[in-house]
């Protein structure tokens, strides 16, 4: 069985927690509505270091045109990757669609990482994603989303809740079940999608309404 990552998104609503350490990452970053006021950016991957320098490669394995970044961060320092320019490359988008948008981030030593939507235009969208290394990885997931309030209607594009999912290895087969439609996909129907290293995959609720998700591989 291969091993899959997965994130999910809550739409304006923002938690701080830890990063836990590890030398390899493996990160799918969600599609945050603009609203046509950039509350979308800046992205930064926020890169800590323990007590040694790392040397730091952040790729696209299934996206050519997207250069590596290298870094060598210094011991005890943490150092923060504006992603804002590469926002079309990162973001997973469209909906149900296979795309090649799965980033890893390599280190020679022990470091944290954390994704953040810093949303610095306003800052009423920030959002915050702790990556988890090997401890992310997996071959079954629920993925809970929260169930008091709808996205709300009146931002561009509309916000909707939403998983996604990056495969760490070639001839990654994941089955995927919802208890509420889908884009492209209705509930119940148990549905599979083939991805190889780094493609990933968006799994867009189709109303604004909370939903239940099961995904098995």
């Amino acid at each position: 069985m291969k091993k899959a990552l997965l994130n999910f998104l809550f739409i304006f609503y923002s938690v701080s927690i830890f990063a836990q350490i590890d030398t390899e990452f493996w990160f799918v970053a969600p599609e945050v509505s603009s609203d046509q006021a950039n509350f979308n950016i800046p992205i930064v991957f926020r890169i800590s270091t323990l007590n040694k320098e790392a040397g730091v490669i952040i790729d696209q394995p299934a996206n050519p045109l997207f250069v590596p970044i290298t870094i060598d961060i210094p011991a005890n320092f943490t150092h923060s990757v504006d992603l804002s320019s590469f926002l079309e490359l990162v973001e997973n988008k469209p909906a149900n669609e296979v795309l090649n948008k799965g980033i890893r981030i390599r280190s020679t030593e022990m470091v944290g990482v954390y994704y953040e939507v810093v949303s610095s235009y306003c800052f009423c969208n920030p959002e915050i994603f702790t990556l988890k290394g090997k401890n992310a990885l997996g071959t079954y997931f629920f993925t809970p989303f929260q169930n008091i309030l709808n996205n709300q209607s009146f931002y561009y594009p509309t916000p909707y809740s939403a998983f996604d999912i990056v495969a760490t290895e070639n001839n990654t087969t994941v089955q995927i079940r919802t208890t509420n439609d889908i884009v492209g996909h209705s509930a119940g129907v148990e549905f599979s999608v083939l991805l190889n290293k780094g493609q990933t995959y968006s799994a867009r609720a189709s109303s604004q309404m909370q939903i239940y998700i099961l995904m098995d591989e």
